[in-house]
């Protein structure tokens, strides 16, 4: 997708975005707003509907007040009633079914009628029980005359409005309570409805189809009507209104319908500003996009075209357009200059690389030409002229890979030539390595010198065939090798007559020393055959001898030659991944052998069970330590290798001068001898890098 395209699309994206966002932040914000003055609203209707139930019992007192002089009681039998000058139109007028008089200490008086029907009505009996001393309705609080509030009757919830009066009888007054009812039942929430002009219902507090939120609902601060609304549906709000009894306690509940005129206001405002916020955006969008393809985007793409077109041509003399005095300008100005230092570098590097192949054709075997990255620049021999062929391009640069015939010595080169390459960048200095290649089933040698080049970035690999020389080397290790295997075989013929020329003599004494001297030349012949046979081992390409592997052919060797069971003394070895010269080798091993044979012979006297511990070790500082203990009857304490008349031990003594080594001896716990030296021959072979000296590694149980 081109980048005018893309520039479009973000754009698109973004202004839908926006409106998205503007959709959902007004729906949340304005919707929310719109919906709380709903509610407001029905609250306000259902409180002034609960308010217009009251209001009725205030006017009907000041109607009555007119009328008090014309009341009188009337007796008839047992039965006592209020006389009043009032008819059956009143009641309708005033829309009451009952009016009492409540005198003290007796059963009220009055009448009762039946609105609907035209009747008289009996007064009820949980009416009548309310309106005695010590109820609410005959005894208000201080500073309130009047008590008008709701009853839950059998029949039905009655409104109920009492407040003191004072009547004429036989021309005395009489005090009592005035009381008013009626029943608030279909009739009476039709009548009110035609007065507050609203569409009312009326239910029982505990009844199903009041939501059961309201019974939760508190009554508010202000006008002590607990309100609730809800929306039944898109078209209608509904408010419920609790109404309390006499004693406080939730006894109605009056429901108030309205149409949701607030909240179809809100959607028909948000679907305009939505509008509003749409068109802006488009006609903004528009606009800013105008202007980005003609400041931005038109620009870049006459910049883009004028690289694509040095790309494709490879004439590094074209030049990219600039115009206006900007980043984009930078740019371009940029682009040219280094267009133009191109082009020099591509001038020299001509010239170059015509002085290099005249210089190459003057050069043995082979050489490459190779980017830091591993990427093949150039590559000629010297016998067959170019090494590489051209096989793609890849952003105006040409790659190569090698002809089949060099692919495998090329891959060598390059594989081994990436650990190289940056010491030969950063230090300045030729990188010497070697490699080998197979062909045909034959080995090829090759010697590479890497070196940093003229140009920045590029290196100079030098490769000589040194197959000859391998060839050479190969034979001198064959020489090697042989003459350690005879020097081996000569000293076995040696121990051989040593041990055929002590069968022949009868004074034991004489025996051991000739059974000595063809271990001690044993010793020296295990010597040779480890060279012989671990000859090229990558540990032992310096002519180095694995100490640790010498010492277990040793000691298995003498523990057979003693007849000795390892179950009673065993041997411990610490002498893993251990390597010495073999200037070194020789008199340690001589040494191991005389000391581990004293061992046997003499520090575990009448099977005494032991171990006997051989040890080399070496620190930082290319010391060795070469260390014989066992743990058995232990050394006289006047033991002096000086003095000793032992040949055994003036040999170890000696042994110990010529490896310039230093002698500790402790016979406290067993034998113990420590001789410390320094492996010269080992030293002088060692590179700086190399020459630390090889620590052994755990102990190891047991023979080789």
């Amino acid at each position: 997708m081109s980048l005018r395209k893309r520039g479009i699309v973000v754009t698109v994206l973004a202004l839908t975005a926006a409106i998205v966002v503007s959709l959902v932040v007004s729906q949340t914000i304005l919707m929310r707003r719109f919906d709380e003055l709903e509610k407001r609203e029905t609250r306000q209707n259902v409180e002034r509907a609960v308010s217009a139930l009251y209001s009725d019992f205030s006017k009907v007192s000041i109607t009555w007040d007119d009328q008090l002089t014309a009341s009188e009681v009337v007796f008839e039998g047992d039965e006592t009633y209020l006389a009043l000058a009032i008819d059956e139109t009143t009641f309708g007028t005033l829309g009451l079914n009952f009016i009492l008089f409540v005198p003290p200490g007796l059963p009220p008086i009055g009448y009762g009628f039946d609105l609907e029907r035209g009747t008289p009505l009996p007064v009820p009996s949980d009416l009548s029980s309310e309106l005695v001393a010590g109820k609410p309705l005959m005894e208000p609080e201080e500073e309130q005359a009047g008590v008008t509030g709701i009853l839950m009757l059998s029949d039905g919830p009655i409104l109920v409005s009492t407040y003191p009066t004072v009547i004429s009888l036989a021309d005395e007054p009489l005090e009592g309570r005035l009381v008013f009812a009626r029943y608030l039942d279909n009739t009476h929430v039709a009548r009110l409805s035609e007065v507050t002009h609203l569409p009312l219902a009326l239910y029982q507090f505990d009844d199903p189809a009041v939501p059961v939120k309201v019974r939760s609902v508190e009554a508010d601060s202000e006008t002590g009507v607990a309100t609730y609304v809800r929306a039944l549906n898109s078209d209608t709000v509904a408010g419920y209104g609790v109404l309390a009894d006499i004693y406080s306690e939730p006894a109605l509940v009056m429901e108030v319908d309205l149409p949701r005129d607030i909240h179809h206001q809100g959607q028909t405002t948000l679907l305009y500003l939505l509008c509003a916020i749409a068109g802006v955006a488009i006609v903004t969008g528009l606009i800013g996009s105008y202007a980005v393809q003609r400041s931005l985007f038109l620009r870049l793409l006459r910049l883009s075209n004028g690289v694509v077109k040095v790309r494709t041509t490879g004439d590094l003399s074209e030049r990219v357009e600039v115009t206006g005095n900007d980043e984009i300008t930078t740019l371009g100005m940029s682009i040219n200059s280094m267009l133009a230092s191109l082009e020099k570098s591509q001038r020299e590097l001509r010239d170059s690389e015509a002085q290099n192949r005249a210089l190459i054709k003057g050069i043995p075997d082979y050489m490459y030409r190779i980017a830091m990255d591993g990427t093949l620049l150039e590559g000629r021999s010297a016998k067959g002229g170019n090494m590489l062929e051209p096989y793609r391009q890849l952003q105006g640069k040409m790659l190569y890979r090698p002809l089949k015939k060099y692919s495998d010595l090329t891959r060598e080169v390059i594989t081994k030539g990436l650990d190289h390459m940056d010491v030969a960048m950063k230090t300045g200095e030729a990188q010497i390595f070697e490699c080998q290649v197979s062909v045909d089933g034959r080995d090829f040698f090759y010697e590479v010198r890497m070196m940093a080049s003229e140009k920045q970035g590029e290196l100079l690999c030098v490769v000589f065939d040194v197959s000859q020389r391998y060839a050479e080397a190969q034979k001198k290790e064959i020489l090697i090798k042989e003459i350690h295997h005879r020097v081996k075989n000569n000293l076995q013929v040696v121990a051989s007559l040593l041990y055929l020329q002590s069968t022949r003599l009868d004074d034991a004494k004489t025996m051991q020393m000739f059974e000595e001297s063809s271990n001690r030349v044993k010793s020296i012949s295990l010597i040779h055959e480890k060279l012989y046979k671990d000859r090229l081992q990558p540990q032992t390409e310096q002519g180095e001898v694995d100490f640790g592997a010498y010492v277990r052919d040793l000691t298995d060797a003498l523990f057979i030659s003693y007849g000795v069971d390892r179950g009673v003394i065993r041997p411990v070895f610490d002498t893993s991944n251990s390597f010495l010269s073999l200037d070194a080798a020789v008199p340690c091993g001589l040494i191991v052998n005389e000391l581990v044979s004293n061992a046997l012979k003499y520090a575990f006297p009448d099977g005494r069970k032991g171990e006997i511990r051989v040890g080399l070790y070496g620190d930082l500082e290319g010391r060795m330590a070469l260390v014989v203990r066992d743990n058995g009857v232990g050394l006289t304490p006047d033991t002096d290798l000086e003095k000793s008349s032992s040949l055994g031990l003036r040999l170890v003594r000696m042994l110990a001068q010529q490896l310039g080594a230093e002698i500790h001896i402790d016979g406290s716990k067993g034998a113990e001898f420590k001789f410390i030296f320094v492996d010269g021959k080992k030293k002088e072979q060692a590179s700086p890098s190399t020459s630390q000296p090889r620590q052994t590694a755990n102990a190891e149980v047991g023979g080789g």
